[in-house]
């Protein structure tokens, strides 16, 4: 087995495992407290460093998962390699390998929840893998383009630029989410539905076995939707319940919020709504 199969397998587990480990931290929270407080207390509230530069610091937690990913990742990229050729042919393998757990849900809160992380850790983890599988990608296009010129007739050459765009703005968008954040939102979306389908026909020219992991991160993806709507409309629709109903109430500048649900439910802490 390619050590970039290992690695896709291996990105596939880890999102079972952290699904099942919420449930076992829901389940320990009310069997095993003090192992909890102690997680919580040497683990997850306190920060790898002090505030630095106006940045936030990660907490340890956060800090243990990205560098146990960025230092599983550096070893399949290196591992057992022949050729400059072949290790940019896993680079794009990598980089394919990353769709899923960037794909996992939307919004982002949401797929927060899923996995069992806070929306800080989550957020701080997608821009890692983000970041890492534009690396992987722009390391296989200087490889390819150092060996064979490019051909805009040739369709696995222009659908592969039509991914690498939107792939990029994909890395541009978050520059204007805290200005315009529904404007974002919208383009993140629409970004990333082109570049599944382009990188998908990429693949599908290519006749890559892989074109199944893009379509696996797209089916991820409307599954996760389709639950999260489904979640909406039994909360919020009921036969003979009265519509969904909000009133704001001032109190000097602090905003109160009353809503009124058709199928109320108990809100946790840190859940996202």
């Amino acid at each position: 087995m390619q050590p970039s199969d290992i690695y896709a397998l291996t990105l596939a587990g880890l999102l079972v495992v952290a699904s099942a480990f919420r449930l076992a931290a829901m389940v320990g929270q009310a069997r095993f407290p003090q192992a909890v407080r102690w997680a919580l207390k040497h683990f997850v509230y306190p920060h790898f460093y002090r505030r630095a530069l106006g940045m936030d610091p990660p907490a340890r937690y956060q800090a243990l998962l990205q560098a146990t990913y960025c230092a599983g990742t550096l070893a399949c990229n290196i591992a057992g390699l022949d050729s400059v050729t072949e290790a940019g042919l896993r680079a794009s393998r990598i980089s394919v390998a990353n769709l899923v757990p960037l794909a996992i849900a939307s919004p982002l809160g949401y797929a927060a929840d899923l996995v069992g992380l806070t929306i800080p850790a989550f957020a701080r983890l997608h821009g890692c893998i983000a970041v890492m599988m534009a690396v992987q990608a722009s390391f296989h296009v200087a490889t390819v383009m150092a060996e064979r010129r490019f051909k805009s007739e040739d369709p696995v050459h222009f659908t592969g630029l039509l991914t690498a765009i939107f792939c990029a703005l994909l890395l541009i968008a978050p520059c204007f989410r805290r200005y315009w954040y529904e404007v974002f939102l919208k383009m993140h979306i629409c970004f990333t539905a082109l570049a599944l389908y382009f990188l998908w026909s990429h693949l599908a020219h290519l006749q890559s076995v892989h074109r199944y992991v893009v379509l696996g991160g797209a089916l991820t993806l409307a599954a996760t939707s389709a639950w999260r709507l489904g979640l909406i409309i039994c909360r919020n629709i009921r036969p003979g319940r009265p519509w969904p109903q909000a009133k704001i109430a001032w109190h000097g500048g602090t905003a109160h919020l009353k809503i009124w649900l058709p199928n109320p439910w108990e809100v946790q802490a840190g859940q996202y709504v």
